[in-house]
Protein backbone atom coordinates (compact mmCIF):
# COMPACT_ATOMS: atom_id res chain seq x y z
CA UNK A 1 0.00 0.00 0.00
CA UNK A 2 2.72 2.52 0.74
CA UNK A 3 4.63 1.54 -2.70
CA UNK A 4 0.87 2.32 -4.27
CA UNK A 5 0.68 5.82 -2.35
CA UNK A 6 4.43 6.68 -3.73
CA UNK A 7 3.64 6.07 -7.01
CA UNK A 8 0.06 7.81 -7.25
CA UNK A 9 2.66 10.96 -6.12
CA UNK A 10 5.27 10.03 -8.19
CA UNK A 11 2.35 10.18 -11.18
CA UNK A 12 1.05 13.22 -10.59
CA UNK A 13 4.43 15.04 -10.49
CA UNK A 14 6.04 13.16 -13.50
CA UNK A 15 2.16 14.32 -14.75
CA UNK A 16 3.20 17.85 -13.77
CA UNK A 17 6.68 18.38 -15.35
CA UNK A 18 8.72 17.33 -12.49
CA UNK A 19 11.55 14.96 -13.51
CA UNK A 20 13.14 12.19 -11.03
CA UNK A 21 16.32 11.57 -9.70
CA UNK A 22 18.07 9.34 -7.46
CA UNK A 23 20.53 11.65 -6.16
CA UNK A 24 19.63 13.53 -3.01
CA UNK A 25 21.92 16.24 -4.32
CA UNK A 26 19.76 17.10 -7.56
CA UNK A 27 16.78 16.95 -5.82
CA UNK A 28 14.08 20.43 -5.09
CA UNK A 29 12.08 18.21 -3.71
CA UNK A 30 12.32 14.79 -1.60
CA UNK A 31 9.19 12.77 -0.77
CA UNK A 32 9.40 10.60 2.47
CA UNK A 33 6.59 7.77 2.58
CA UNK A 34 6.45 6.22 6.07
CA UNK A 35 5.20 3.09 7.53
CA UNK A 36 3.34 2.73 10.71
CA UNK A 37 3.00 -0.67 11.66
CA UNK A 38 6.35 -1.24 13.34
CA UNK A 39 8.25 1.60 15.62
CA UNK A 40 11.55 0.05 13.66
CA UNK A 41 10.23 1.31 10.01
CA UNK A 42 8.86 4.76 12.51
CA UNK A 43 12.46 5.08 13.77
CA UNK A 44 13.79 4.72 10.51
CA UNK A 45 12.27 7.41 8.66
CA UNK A 46 13.14 9.84 11.27
CA UNK A 47 16.32 9.16 11.33
CA UNK A 48 16.26 9.72 7.77
CA UNK A 49 14.43 13.17 7.77
CA UNK A 50 17.15 14.06 10.25
CA UNK A 51 19.67 13.78 8.10
CA UNK A 52 18.23 15.61 5.03
CA UNK A 53 18.02 18.45 7.39
CA UNK A 54 21.59 18.64 7.92
CA UNK A 55 22.06 18.69 4.62
CA UNK A 56 19.40 21.46 4.07
CA UNK A 57 21.78 23.87 5.82
CA UNK A 58 24.09 23.29 3.12
CA UNK A 59 21.41 24.01 0.31
CA UNK A 60 17.92 24.61 0.37
CA UNK A 61 15.30 22.00 -1.23
CA UNK A 62 11.88 20.74 0.46
CA UNK A 63 10.76 17.61 2.12
CA UNK A 64 7.64 16.20 1.74
CA UNK A 65 6.36 13.19 5.13
CA UNK A 66 3.67 10.93 3.29
CA UNK A 67 1.92 8.09 4.75
CA UNK A 68 1.05 6.05 8.05
CA UNK A 69 3.20 7.13 10.46
CA UNK A 70 3.12 11.38 9.37
CA UNK A 71 0.41 12.29 12.04
CA UNK A 72 2.53 10.18 15.12
CA UNK A 73 4.12 12.33 17.65
CA UNK A 74 7.10 10.93 16.37
CA UNK A 75 7.30 13.49 13.76
CA UNK A 76 5.25 16.45 15.39
CA UNK A 77 8.73 17.89 16.48
CA UNK A 78 10.60 17.81 12.66
CA UNK A 79 7.07 19.59 11.45
CA UNK A 80 7.55 22.14 13.91
CA UNK A 81 11.16 23.13 13.19
CA UNK A 82 10.41 22.90 9.55
CA UNK A 83 12.40 20.17 9.01
CA UNK A 84 9.33 18.88 6.88
CA UNK A 85 7.74 21.60 4.58
CA UNK A 86 4.53 19.58 3.26
CA UNK A 87 2.71 16.81 5.54
CA UNK A 88 0.07 14.37 4.77
CA UNK A 89 -1.37 10.84 5.94
CA UNK A 90 -1.84 8.01 3.95
CA UNK A 91 -3.76 8.97 0.57
CA UNK A 92 -7.09 6.38 0.79
CA UNK A 93 -7.43 7.67 -2.55
CA UNK A 94 -6.53 7.48 -6.37
CA UNK A 95 -5.15 10.91 -6.60
CA UNK A 96 -3.00 13.47 -4.20
CA UNK A 97 -4.51 15.76 -2.35
CA UNK A 98 -5.13 19.40 -2.90
CA UNK A 99 -2.94 20.42 -0.52
CA UNK A 100 -0.07 18.48 -2.13
CA UNK A 101 -0.85 20.27 -5.37
CA UNK A 102 -0.75 24.00 -3.60
CA UNK A 103 2.48 22.65 -2.64
CA UNK A 104 4.14 22.09 -5.67
CA UNK A 105 2.62 25.08 -7.71
CA UNK A 106 0.47 23.27 -9.59
CA UNK A 107 -2.20 25.64 -11.14
CA UNK A 108 -4.46 23.01 -11.85
CA UNK A 109 -3.46 23.66 -15.68
CA UNK A 110 -2.80 19.17 -15.70
CA UNK A 111 -5.20 17.67 -17.36
CA UNK A 112 -4.36 14.08 -16.41
CA UNK A 113 -6.36 12.69 -13.78
CA UNK A 114 -5.10 9.73 -11.19
CA UNK A 115 -7.44 7.19 -11.08
CA UNK A 116 -6.08 3.73 -9.67
CA UNK A 117 -2.05 3.54 -10.35
CA UNK A 118 -0.30 -0.24 -10.63
CA UNK A 119 3.36 -0.12 -9.74
CA UNK A 120 5.88 -2.38 -11.64
CA UNK A 121 7.54 -4.98 -10.03
CA UNK A 122 9.14 -6.19 -13.00
CA UNK A 123 8.54 -5.40 -16.81
CA UNK A 124 5.67 -8.19 -16.47
CA UNK A 125 4.29 -7.79 -13.08
CA UNK A 126 3.10 -5.19 -10.94
CA UNK A 127 0.93 -4.38 -7.70
CA UNK A 128 -2.38 -3.24 -8.04
CA UNK A 129 -4.29 -1.86 -4.40
CA UNK A 130 -8.09 -2.95 -5.02
CA UNK A 131 -9.23 -1.37 -1.27
CA UNK A 132 -7.98 1.55 1.20
CA UNK A 133 -8.40 1.37 4.67
CA UNK A 134 -9.04 -1.05 7.76
CA UNK A 135 -12.16 -1.59 9.67
CA UNK A 136 -10.98 -4.49 11.35
CA UNK A 137 -9.48 -2.55 14.66
CA UNK A 138 -6.75 -5.13 15.94
CA UNK A 139 -5.71 -4.13 19.32
CA UNK A 140 -2.11 -3.91 17.95
CA UNK A 141 -2.60 -2.52 14.74
CA UNK A 142 -1.98 1.47 13.92
CA UNK A 143 -3.24 0.92 10.35
CA UNK A 144 -7.15 1.95 11.03
CA UNK A 145 -6.11 4.92 12.92
CA UNK A 146 -3.75 6.14 10.03
CA UNK A 147 -5.22 4.91 6.66
CA UNK A 148 -8.75 5.11 7.58
CA UNK A 149 -11.72 3.28 6.71
CA UNK A 150 -12.46 0.91 3.88
CA UNK A 151 -12.71 2.42 0.25
CA UNK A 152 -13.17 -0.17 -2.30
CA UNK A 153 -11.98 0.70 -5.99
CA UNK A 154 -14.87 0.17 -8.58
CA UNK A 155 -14.30 -2.35 -10.85
CA UNK A 156 -14.61 -0.60 -14.16
CA UNK A 157 -11.99 1.77 -12.52
CA UNK A 158 -9.57 -1.34 -12.35
CA UNK A 159 -10.59 -3.14 -15.34
CA UNK A 160 -9.59 -0.20 -17.37
CA UNK A 161 -6.42 -0.05 -15.38
CA UNK A 162 -5.59 -3.20 -15.83
CA UNK A 163 -6.25 -3.62 -19.64
CA UNK A 164 -3.85 -1.02 -19.93
CA UNK A 165 -1.40 -2.45 -17.70
CA UNK A 166 -2.15 -5.72 -19.94
CA UNK A 167 -1.46 -3.35 -23.20
CA UNK A 168 2.14 -2.36 -21.80
CA UNK A 169 2.91 -5.80 -21.31
CA UNK A 170 2.19 -6.94 -17.71
CA UNK A 171 1.02 -10.17 -17.09
CA UNK A 172 1.23 -10.82 -13.23
CA UNK A 173 -0.97 -8.69 -11.34
CA UNK A 174 -1.23 -8.60 -7.48
CA UNK A 175 -3.92 -7.38 -5.96
CA UNK A 176 -3.47 -5.55 -2.86
CA UNK A 177 -5.75 -4.33 0.43
CA UNK A 178 -5.19 -5.17 4.03
CA UNK A 179 -7.89 -6.81 4.26
CA UNK A 180 -9.37 -8.52 0.85
CA UNK A 181 -11.93 -10.03 1.85
CA UNK A 182 -13.50 -6.86 2.98
CA UNK A 183 -13.65 -5.33 -0.96
CA UNK A 184 -16.85 -4.29 -2.38
CA UNK A 185 -18.98 -4.68 1.41
CA UNK A 186 -18.69 -0.42 1.56
CA UNK A 187 -20.54 -0.73 -1.96
CA UNK A 188 -24.23 0.15 -2.63
CA UNK A 189 -25.26 -2.79 -4.51
CA UNK A 190 -22.57 -4.97 -2.49
CA UNK A 191 -19.63 -7.18 -4.98
CA UNK A 192 -17.69 -10.23 -3.20
CA UNK A 193 -14.14 -10.39 -3.64
CA UNK A 194 -14.22 -14.01 -5.29
CA UNK A 195 -16.73 -12.10 -7.61
CA UNK A 196 -13.75 -9.69 -8.17
CA UNK A 197 -11.82 -12.47 -8.70
CA UNK A 198 -13.19 -13.94 -11.34
CA UNK A 199 -13.40 -10.98 -13.37
CA UNK A 200 -10.02 -10.14 -12.83
CA UNK A 201 -8.84 -13.41 -14.32
CA UNK A 202 -11.03 -13.41 -16.96
CA UNK A 203 -9.74 -11.03 -18.55
CA UNK A 204 -7.55 -11.28 -21.63
CA UNK A 205 -3.43 -11.16 -20.71
CA UNK A 206 -3.84 -11.68 -17.85
CA UNK A 207 -2.01 -14.90 -17.24
CA UNK A 208 -0.69 -15.09 -13.17
CA UNK A 209 -2.95 -13.59 -10.52
CA UNK A 210 -2.02 -13.34 -6.55
CA UNK A 211 -3.68 -11.25 -3.60
CA UNK A 212 -2.70 -10.26 0.08
CA UNK A 213 -4.01 -9.98 2.96
CA UNK A 214 -6.80 -12.44 3.28
CA UNK A 215 -8.00 -12.18 6.77
CA UNK A 216 -8.87 -15.73 8.74
CA UNK A 217 -12.34 -14.75 9.87
CA UNK A 218 -13.62 -13.49 6.82
CA UNK A 219 -12.23 -16.26 4.40
CA UNK A 220 -15.05 -18.18 2.39
CA UNK A 221 -15.08 -21.13 0.38
CA UNK A 222 -16.56 -18.84 -3.16
CA UNK A 223 -12.90 -18.07 -3.11
CA UNK A 224 -11.92 -21.49 -3.46
CA UNK A 225 -14.57 -22.58 -6.29
CA UNK A 226 -13.18 -19.27 -8.48
CA UNK A 227 -9.83 -20.17 -8.36
CA UNK A 228 -10.25 -23.91 -9.03
CA UNK A 229 -12.00 -22.70 -12.25
CA UNK A 230 -9.13 -20.37 -13.31
CA UNK A 231 -5.93 -21.72 -12.91
CA UNK A 232 -3.79 -18.75 -13.51
CA UNK A 233 -4.64 -17.95 -9.83
CA UNK A 234 -1.63 -18.74 -8.24
CA UNK A 235 -2.08 -21.33 -5.30
CA UNK A 236 -0.69 -19.42 -2.91
CA UNK A 237 -2.80 -18.14 0.40
CA UNK A 238 -1.15 -15.80 2.96
CA UNK A 239 -3.55 -15.80 6.25
CA UNK A 240 -2.09 -13.94 9.13
CA UNK A 241 -2.40 -16.13 11.86
CA UNK A 242 -0.05 -13.87 14.85
CA UNK A 243 -1.09 -16.31 17.74
CA UNK A 244 -2.12 -20.15 18.04
CA UNK A 245 -3.50 -19.47 21.11
CA UNK A 246 -7.03 -18.64 21.64
CA UNK A 247 -6.61 -16.40 24.69
CA UNK A 248 -4.19 -14.06 22.97
CA UNK A 249 -6.27 -13.78 20.30
CA UNK A 250 -8.71 -12.89 21.80
CA UNK A 251 -6.81 -10.40 23.22
CA UNK A 252 -5.77 -9.69 19.89
CA UNK A 253 -9.28 -9.12 18.88
CA UNK A 254 -8.60 -11.38 15.67
CA UNK A 255 -12.11 -12.34 15.32
CA UNK A 256 -11.16 -15.85 14.89
CA UNK A 257 -10.42 -19.22 17.33
CA UNK A 258 -7.22 -21.74 16.76
CA UNK A 259 -10.03 -24.44 15.33
CA UNK A 260 -11.65 -21.56 12.95
CA UNK A 261 -8.33 -21.03 11.50
CA UNK A 262 -7.73 -24.67 10.99
CA UNK A 263 -11.01 -25.38 9.02
CA UNK A 264 -9.67 -22.41 6.68
CA UNK A 265 -6.65 -24.15 6.02
CA UNK A 266 -8.53 -28.02 5.55
CA UNK A 267 -10.58 -26.52 2.98
CA UNK A 268 -8.07 -25.10 1.07
CA UNK A 269 -6.15 -28.28 0.86
CA UNK A 270 -8.90 -29.84 0.41
CA UNK A 271 -9.05 -28.11 -3.01
CA UNK A 272 -5.44 -27.82 -3.56
CA UNK A 273 -3.24 -30.32 -1.47
CA UNK A 274 -0.18 -29.01 -2.76
CA UNK A 275 -0.99 -24.73 -1.82
CA UNK A 276 1.36 -22.83 -0.36
CA UNK A 277 0.55 -21.46 2.89
CA UNK A 278 2.60 -18.34 4.12
CA UNK A 279 1.11 -16.48 7.06
CA UNK A 280 2.65 -13.94 9.99
CA UNK A 281 3.25 -14.20 14.16
CA UNK A 282 3.44 -11.55 16.95
CA UNK A 283 5.72 -12.91 19.02
CA UNK A 284 5.80 -11.74 22.97
CA UNK A 285 2.30 -9.85 22.93
CA UNK A 286 1.32 -8.59 26.04
CA UNK A 287 0.06 -11.67 28.77
CA UNK A 288 1.80 -13.77 26.40
CA UNK A 289 3.23 -17.10 29.07
CA UNK A 290 5.39 -19.90 27.84
CA UNK A 291 2.25 -21.92 27.73
CA UNK A 292 0.79 -19.85 25.03
CA UNK A 293 3.87 -19.09 23.15
CA UNK A 294 4.04 -23.27 23.42
CA UNK A 295 0.37 -23.81 21.56
CA UNK A 296 2.00 -21.08 19.01
CA UNK A 297 5.02 -23.75 18.42
CA UNK A 298 2.47 -26.27 18.13
CA UNK A 299 0.05 -24.99 15.70
CA UNK A 300 2.58 -24.13 13.79
CA UNK A 301 4.56 -27.43 13.74
CA UNK A 302 0.82 -29.11 12.76
CA UNK A 303 -0.10 -26.32 9.91
CA UNK A 304 3.56 -27.06 8.53
CA UNK A 305 3.61 -23.32 7.08
CA UNK A 306 6.21 -23.18 3.89
CA UNK A 307 7.01 -19.34 5.65
CA UNK A 308 6.25 -17.54 8.45
CA UNK A 309 6.94 -14.53 8.89
CA UNK A 310 7.47 -13.58 12.92
CA UNK A 311 8.43 -10.35 14.67
CA UNK A 312 8.36 -9.38 18.20
CA UNK A 313 6.04 -7.23 19.09
CA UNK A 314 5.93 -3.61 18.48
CA UNK A 315 4.28 -1.32 21.08
CA UNK A 316 2.56 0.86 19.09
CA UNK A 317 0.71 4.39 20.61
CA UNK A 318 -3.04 4.84 20.25
CA UNK A 319 -3.80 1.26 19.95
CA UNK A 320 -5.79 -0.76 22.20
CA UNK A 321 -2.70 -2.60 23.23
CA UNK A 322 -0.92 -0.07 24.36
CA UNK A 323 -2.88 0.52 26.93
CA UNK A 324 -2.35 -3.12 28.54
CA UNK A 325 -0.13 -3.44 31.90
CA UNK A 326 1.68 -6.89 31.16
CA UNK A 327 3.90 -5.88 28.56
CA UNK A 328 7.03 -8.36 28.10
CA UNK A 329 10.10 -7.77 28.50
CA UNK A 330 11.66 -7.65 24.43
CA UNK A 331 14.99 -9.55 25.40
CA UNK A 332 12.89 -12.49 26.35
CA UNK A 333 10.55 -12.50 23.61
CA UNK A 334 13.52 -12.22 20.99
CA UNK A 335 15.18 -15.75 22.41
CA UNK A 336 11.83 -16.90 21.76
CA UNK A 337 11.13 -15.43 17.99
CA UNK A 338 14.73 -17.02 17.16
CA UNK A 339 12.96 -20.76 18.59
CA UNK A 340 10.34 -19.88 16.11
CA UNK A 341 12.16 -19.41 13.38
CA UNK A 342 14.51 -21.86 13.80
CA UNK A 343 11.75 -24.61 14.01
CA UNK A 344 10.12 -23.50 10.80
CA UNK A 345 13.27 -23.08 8.44
CA UNK A 346 13.17 -26.59 9.10
CA UNK A 347 9.54 -27.43 8.79
CA UNK A 348 9.95 -25.20 5.52
CA UNK A 349 12.59 -28.18 4.04
CA UNK A 350 10.81 -30.74 4.79
CA UNK A 351 7.49 -29.07 3.02
CA UNK A 352 9.49 -28.15 -0.32
CA UNK A 353 10.38 -31.81 -1.17
CA UNK A 354 6.39 -32.55 -1.45
CA UNK A 355 7.46 -30.21 -5.18
CA UNK A 356 10.12 -33.47 -6.17
CA UNK A 357 9.21 -35.31 -8.83
CA UNK A 358 6.13 -33.82 -10.20
CA UNK A 359 4.91 -31.01 -13.19
CA UNK A 360 4.30 -28.00 -12.61
CA UNK A 361 2.94 -24.63 -15.02
CA UNK A 362 6.09 -22.37 -14.26
CA UNK A 363 5.74 -18.69 -15.15
CA UNK A 364 8.96 -17.14 -16.30
CA UNK A 365 11.05 -14.33 -14.63
CA UNK A 366 13.99 -13.94 -15.79
CA UNK A 367 17.26 -15.55 -17.99
CA UNK A 368 20.02 -16.70 -15.47
CA UNK A 369 22.16 -17.59 -17.85
CA UNK A 370 22.46 -20.05 -21.37
CA UNK A 371 19.17 -21.74 -21.40
CA UNK A 372 18.73 -21.53 -17.81
CA UNK A 373 15.83 -19.45 -16.26
CA UNK A 374 14.16 -18.35 -13.06
CA UNK A 375 10.35 -18.71 -12.55
CA UNK A 376 7.38 -18.96 -10.26
CA UNK A 377 5.52 -22.34 -10.20
CA UNK A 378 1.68 -22.04 -9.14
CA UNK A 379 2.29 -22.32 -5.63
CA UNK A 380 4.91 -19.27 -5.96
CA UNK A 381 7.98 -21.64 -5.37
CA UNK A 382 10.92 -20.29 -6.70
CA UNK A 383 12.28 -22.44 -9.26
CA UNK A 384 15.48 -22.58 -11.40
CA UNK A 385 14.42 -23.85 -14.85
CA UNK A 386 16.65 -25.41 -17.88
CA UNK A 387 15.54 -25.50 -21.22
CA UNK A 388 16.62 -26.55 -24.72
CA UNK A 389 14.90 -24.10 -26.44
CA UNK A 390 15.09 -20.23 -25.80
CA UNK A 391 12.45 -18.84 -23.40
CA UNK A 392 11.45 -15.11 -21.94
CA UNK A 393 10.03 -13.16 -19.13
CA UNK A 394 6.57 -13.81 -19.04
CA UNK A 395 6.04 -17.04 -21.43
CA UNK A 396 4.42 -20.19 -19.56
CA UNK A 397 6.37 -23.64 -19.48
CA UNK A 398 5.53 -27.21 -18.61
CA UNK A 399 8.50 -28.26 -16.30
CA UNK A 400 9.59 -31.33 -14.02
CA UNK A 401 11.01 -30.80 -10.91
CA UNK A 402 13.86 -32.93 -10.08
CA UNK A 403 16.02 -31.45 -7.46
CA UNK A 404 16.29 -29.11 -4.70
CA UNK A 405 19.21 -27.06 -4.02
CA UNK A 406 20.32 -24.62 -1.50
CA UNK A 407 16.56 -24.40 -0.93
CA UNK A 408 15.24 -23.45 -4.18
CA UNK A 409 13.73 -26.18 -6.62
CA UNK A 410 15.34 -26.62 -10.06
CA UNK A 411 13.67 -28.56 -12.81
CA UNK A 412 13.69 -29.19 -16.95
CA UNK A 413 11.23 -27.73 -19.49
CA UNK A 414 9.04 -30.86 -20.79
CA UNK A 415 9.20 -30.57 -24.48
Amino acid sequence: MNSYDAEVYRNFLLASGWLETDQINDALLVMVNTCAVRQKSVDKAKNFILRLQHLKKERSFYVGLTGCASSLDDFEKLIKKGSVDFYHGPLNAMEVPESFKEFTGNLYSCSNKITATYQKKSSISAYLPIIHGCNSFCSYCIVPLVRGREISIPFDILHKTIRQGVSEGIKEWLLLGQNVNHYGMDFKQKITFSSLMNKIASIDGVLRLDFITSHPKEFEEDLLKVMQDHPTIYRHFHLPLQSGDDEILLRMKRGYTVARYESVIEKIRHYFPNASLTTDIIVGFPGETAKSFDNTMQFIEKIKFDTVYAAVYSHRPGTLSSTFPDILNPEYSKKQLQELLDMQKNIARIQLKRFLNSTNEVFILSSKGAHTYEGKTLEEKSIIVSSTHELKAGDLAKVSIESIKKGVLHGSVLV
